[in-house]
């Protein structure tokens, strides 16, 4: 008889391995815990397992790796015309960048002195534009004006300034340009300059200055200022039109101007004015032409004397 636990487990282990003798197997039938263990293992001896065929199964896996793996050759143009776009792009940038150009502008009663890329020096007058590329100034020595500049241009190459009117050249020399509305006018100061309007060249010695209205070239003045007068805070006109010199004063002076009188605009004005007093640049104008004005806040109105 199997007396302890121990026992009765190496007997199961014995009768599971089939090795147990029908005594031994008898006394483990009479343990009711162990006699279910023999029942289990009685009803396992008539489990199969499934057939299991290893080389389909490794065929149908090889299949299914071959199906969800693509290797897609690239064509060599392909290939190429990519690195082609590529190259393009980086190229169309550089030339973008070369083309951009630098503008520097002044607003109402503003000027501003600045160099160029050769140390050439530009005093711009209020209410004006220059624009020049520094990426290609080794090239050409290039500026576009919108307004009035003075130009102290350093020695070298040809140096052009370029208007909707006409262009300037030099060498190296110092020099005024003022371009507005439809008048178009140079002084040169120093050196030699040289203007073209339409299929009209100039050449404009130091001391000289030269008009160019609505297309219509005007003889050579003489000059004998060293520099331009706004440059200082003041405008310079010689024979000049009431409406052209209004249209300076906006430049300078932040007010709006209303004529009364059908005849002052077309008067003619020769004088300086300041840029500094709203008043004292009236008083210069309308004095000597016999007439007056008012300011209302932001606006001046200007009559002949006999409308007062």
């Amino acid at each position: 008889m199997i007396s302890d636990k121990m026992d009765k487990e190496q007997l199961l282990h014995k009768t599971l391995n089939e090795t147990a003798t029908d005594k031994e197997l008898e006394l483990l039938k009479q343990d009711a815990r162990y006699a279910s263990y023999l029942t289990i293992a009685n009803a396992s001896k008539n489990l199969t397992t499934p057939s299991f065929d290893s080389n389909t199964v490794l065929e149908k896996i090889n299949n299914k790796k071959t199906k969800n793996t693509k290797v897609k050759k690239l064509n060599p143009i392909t290939i190429l015309t990519r690195i082609a776009a590529v190259l393009v792009l980086v190229f169309g940038s550089y030339l973008f960048y070369q083309s951009l150009d630098t503008s520097i502008s002044t607003g109402i009663a503003q000027k501003e002195t600045f160099n160029l890329p050769d140390n050439s020096q530009v005093v711009l007058n209020a209410n004006s534009e220059v624009s020049y590329n520094k990426n290609k100034w080794e090239d050409a020595r290039e500026v576009t004006l919108d307004g009035e500049a003075y130009f102290k241009v350093t020695k070298g190459h040809k140096f052009d300034v370029v208007t909707n009117t006409g262009k300037v050249s030099v060498l190296g020399t110092q020099f005024n340009v003022y371009n507005r509305n439809d008048l178009f006018t140079i002084s040169c100061f120093e050196g030699l300059v040289s203007v073209t309007v339409k299929d009209s060249v100039i050449m404009l010695p130091a001391g000289t200055k030269i008009a160019i209205n609505n297309g219509n070239i005007g003889n050579k003045q003489t000059i004998t200022e060293s520099n331009p007068y706004w440059v200082l805070n003041e405008s310079s006109f010689k024979n000049t039109t009431v409406a052209t010199v209004i249209d300076e004063l906006k430049n300078q002076y932040n007010y709006t101007f209303t004529i009364k009188g059908n005849t002052i605009s077309k008067k003619r004005f020769t004088g300086n004015i300041t840029h500094t007093d709203i008043e004292i640049a009236l008083e210069s104008l309308c004095q000597p032409l016999q007439l007056t004005y008012s300011i209302d806040n932001n606006e001046i109105t200007i009559y002949d004397k006999e409308q007062e």
